[in-house]
């Protein structure tokens, strides 16, 4: 027996351990810290975000309040015509029914000094009263006068005391000086008063008391209407100043009106201009109003009548208007409050007023049992402070219909039924002056963000001259102090936006994954993925500047040679790929299919491109964007556009998977061959015929896919007026942009199914794409919806290219050919230009939030759902 010598000793290398050499120690817990901090580091910086963005905005929601700054008894209690409160909390001024100004202290109503208005005594006047904003009152007269008068608070600084103020007097207080008080603040000493300047008086037609006065300012000069105790209605024109002499022009009576006042019926409670003073509204206690037209000027033009009270054995208590004189405001005897504005219906044939609109109600408020006694609205919003019998005042947000507030002053708590009088609210809408019987209290108010709750970001608001109520989006909308902040279109347009560029991305990526995976040469899979990846690194910009210069006008010209293809591609390539079937398998020829699939397809498009001007004629009786534009009447092309994907997908899986599957028979037999073609021609066939037939039933029905297809106030539409930013183009730019990052995680997915999968089911007789569709998909069916998912999340924040080519019009409606704007591009162009701390401002941020979570929702969902689906192949 010979020796053997023993086996050489076998090299093996093991890893540096705890107990290894001191510097692999070091090593090893450098990295592990590194390791945890960029993990703890990724958490504590996504926590920050939300955070920052949760802080910016929860004050939306912070509730109004009201804090009493002054409360007393009025020395001598009166019920004035008239309040206003000055800017810098000293003084208010109020215009007494003897025709007296008096200026008094906000802290206790000592009055400070009392003015007569100028050229007219104390009995000449009645009590009817207009004013506006700017401080501009007009007094009705006795024999028809209309006395005019600014009547403005003013402070100026002075440099010296005048004689007679010793500065310690001032220091701290307040110092009476004849027309006015002096005080001192940041160092400045301030002498404020009132200003009272008359403006030209002029005269009513005849010599009668004034009723009811109103007047409006407009580019030309004042409209004034004036009703007379004989039930005689005036229009009259006061024409603008020429330099400095204001009484050059004089007035024009426009037109006149016979109320024709009888016992039945009385003068009228109420006068009220509209808009620009092309309408006036006539109200009586009872109810009854009266629309006027006054565009015509020489004529006042009756053109409808409303009743305003639904109730009978109603009164009507208030009457006034927002600012911009469009929106109505009434109150009644049974506490009820209304707003009303006029609408344009959508079908004039159906409307009987004179002009084509009618005066709507919109909103009704009913908080309290007892008669409105005062309302004013606030001069910056659509917030009316409501004043009842009982001495309650409210706060009410009429856009979004909410209460903001609820208060009594205490002088109605400690006496019994005080009604309030009178309401006054500052310029700046931080003060709020109630009048009771007896007590006047002024309160500090924090409004908020109230314009802005719940209801008016997710629900439909009826909006200033709407039909009906909508989700709108218009930040700039500062006319008429009506913002319209609704986050529903953004969040739409994001959802629109991404589910276009899915369905364009999707079957793209995913097909182009299963083929480099299942049927491309090893060889040639990783350049093609090189490529495919190497288009994630194209900047969004650059797409977004191809899209808006060459693709949406090439689009727009071409739109018949897209749909012209819908017809040539599906039946060329499954005729090729059914000869294909009879064609022997050399191995030079498997080869040339992918070229000769390109091949195929340049022919449909070429078939496509040389029958688009017929296929146009024959289905849109001309352009198609002249069709789509609503310029022809007949919607037979749309609907047989609309049904041909659908009848054509029902009439496959019929053919091939339910009723005539004739997959399993032998290829060879040539009869079989000839059946199997006779079968693809028969699913053409069918499906042409079946989709022109129900397009000629949905057109005999006088249905139409341009019209407007309302749901949850979303017009669901697929397809209306052509614009050139739409979601196709959109949906095509941003899905070129998502396919390599979908593609890129779809094939890795499908690698990383077994190959013993592949060979078992090839092994069993499977085909390829036998295998490909009922072996690799499912089991990759994980992986592959993470790729969808992270696709729609890359979706739902892009900017750049919906910034560039989705229109930016924040429109609810799922038309394939108009715009979107989604909260990411919103983001992008109103957040540098919004003003910090502004409801816009915190809104922006609320969006930021919303699309933070739908990401963050979405991501986790599809985690969730991959480990899912990864634990129930594991167990299979």
């Amino acid at each position: 027996m010979s020796e053997t010598s023993p086996p050489p000793p076998q090299k093996s290398f093991i890893l540096p351990t705890a107990s290894g050499p001191r510097q692999w120690r070091w090593v090893d817990g450098f990295a592990r810290t590194v390791i945890t901090l960029g993990g703890l580091g990724t958490l504590v910086a996504v926590s920050a975000v939300f955070l920052f963005l949760l802080w910016e905005s929860i004050p939306l929601f912070d509730p109004p309040q009201a804090v009493t700054q002054t409360n007393f008894k009025q020395p001598e209690p009166n019920r004035s015509l008239y309040w206003q409160l000055d800017t810098q909390r000293k003084l208010y001024w109020t215009l007494l029914p003897q025709g007296q100004v008096e200026l008094r202290l906000r802290e206790n109503g000592k009055r400070v000094t009392s003015f007569s208005l100028p050229g007219i005594p104390a009995e000449e006047f009645t009590t009817a009263i207009a004013f506006d904003e700017q401080g501009q009152l007009v007094l009705g007269g006795k024999q028809g006068e209309l006395f005019r008068f600014e009547i403005q608070l003013y402070r100026e600084a002075v440099k010296e005391l005048p004689d007679g103020v010793e500065e310690g007097t001032v220091e701290d207080a307040i110092s009476f000086w004849k027309d006015g008080i002096f005080y001192q603040a940041d160092g400045v000493y301030y002498h404020e008063t009132l200003k009272i300047k008359p403006l030209p008086t002029r005269q009513a037609p005849e010599k009668a008391p004034v009723r009811l006065i109103d007047f409006i300012k407009h580019p030309l000069g004042e409209t004034v209407v004036v009703l007379l105790e004989t039930g005689r209605l005036y229009t009259i024109f006061l024409p603008l100043p020429q330099g400095f002499d204001i009484s050059k022009k004089p007035a024009r009576i426009l037109a006149t009106l016979d109320l024709n006042i009888t016992e039945e019926q009385p003068l009228p409670a109420f006068l009220k201009l509209m808009g620009q003073g092309e309408n006036l509204l006539v109200a009586w206690e009872n109810g009854r109003m009266l629309r006027a037209d006054l565009g015509d000027r020489s004529r006042i033009r009756l053109v409808e009548e409303q009743d305003l009270l639904p109730a009978p054995d109603t009164r009507l208590t208030v009457m006034t208007a927002f600012p911009g004189q469009a929106t109505f405001l009434f109150g009644d005897s049974l506490g009820r409050v209304q707003t009303w504005f006029r609408v344009r219906p959508e079908v004039p044939q159906q409307v009987i007023t004179g002009d084509g609109m009618v005066f709507r109600r919109t909103r009704s408020f009913h908080p309290n049992q007892t008669p409105v006694t005062s309302m004013i609205p606030f001069p910056g919003s659509r917030i009316a402070a409501i004043g009842y019998q009982d001495g309650e005042v409210l706060l009410w947000q009429a856009t979004n219909n909410e209460e903001l507030l609820r208060f009594s002053p205490e002088s109605s708590e400690k006496s019994k039924q005080t009604a309030v009088h009178s309401l006054a609210v500052s310029n700046r809408e931080k003060e709020l002056l109630v009048q009771c019987e007896e007590h006047l209290s002024i309160y500090a108010l924090d409004l908020g963000h109230s314009e802005v709750s719940v209801a008016s970001l997710t629900k439909p608001v009826w909006y200033e001259e709407e039909l009906r109520p909508s989700h709108v989006w218009q930040s700039g909308d500062t006319q008429g102090f009506q913002p319209k902040l609704g986050l529903v279109p953004l969040i739409f347009g994001t959802f629109k936006a991404t589910f276009f560029s899915l369905l364009f991305a999707v079957p793209l990526a995913i097909l182009a994954a299963l083929y480099s995976s299942e049927y491309l040469a090893p060889r040639a899979r990783l350049p093609l993925k090189s490529t495919l990846e190497l288009m994630a690194s194209i900047p969004s910009v650059v797409l977004g500047m191809f899209a808006a210069l060459v693709f949406a006008p090439w689009l727009q010209e071409s739109l018949a040679f897209l749909i012209a293809t819908i017809f040539w591609i599906p039946p060329v390539l499954s005729l090729a790929a059914h000869l294909d079937s009879w064609l022997p398998r050399w191995y030079w020829l498997e080869r040339l299919h992918l070229a000769l699939t390109l091949m195929m397809l340049l022919l449909a498009c070429g078939a496509a491109y040389t029958t688009s001007a017929w296929f146009e004629a024959a289905l849109f009786q001309g352009e198609v964007l002249h069709w789509l534009n609503g310029e022809h009447e007949s919607a037979w092309g749309g609907w047989f556009l609309f049904f041909y994907p659908v009848i054509g997908v029902i009439t496959a899986w019929l053919a091939y998977g339910r009723l005539f599957n004739l997959s399993p028979l032998r290829n060879g037999l040539w009869y079989l061959r000839l059946l199997r073609l006779g079968q693809l021609l028969l699913v053409f066939a069918l499906t042409w015929g079946g989709a022109a037939s129900l397009a000629f039933l949905m057109d005999s029905l006088q249905l139409d896919l341009r019209e407007p297809l309302w749901f949850g106030r979303v017009n669901w539409s697929p397809v209306g007026t052509y614009y050139s930013q739409n979601a196709l183009v959109v949906g095509g730019v941003l899905g070129i942009a998502l396919v390599p990052i979908i593609y890129t995680l779809a094939e890795d997915a499908l690698n990383a199914v077994p190959d013993s999968l592949r060979f078992a089911s090839l092994a069993s007789g499977a085909t390829r794409w036998q295998t490909a569709w009922r072996v690799i998909l499912p089991t990759a069916a994980s992986g592959l919806f993470s790729a969808i998912m992270i696709g729609f999340g890359r979706a739902a924040g892009e900017t750049m290219i919906v910034l560039m080519v989705a229109g930016n019009t924040p429109i609810v409606e799922m038309n394939l050919f108009s715009g979107m704007r989604t909260l990411a591009a919103t983001l992008a162009i109103e957040l540098p230009e919004a003003s910090p701390g502004s409801t816009h401002y915190r809104v922006l941020f609320l969006g930021a939030l919303a699309l933070f979570f739908l990401t963050f929702l979405i991501n986790s969902a599809a985690e969730v759902i991959r480990l899912h689906y990864q634990r129930r192949m594991t167990l299979t």
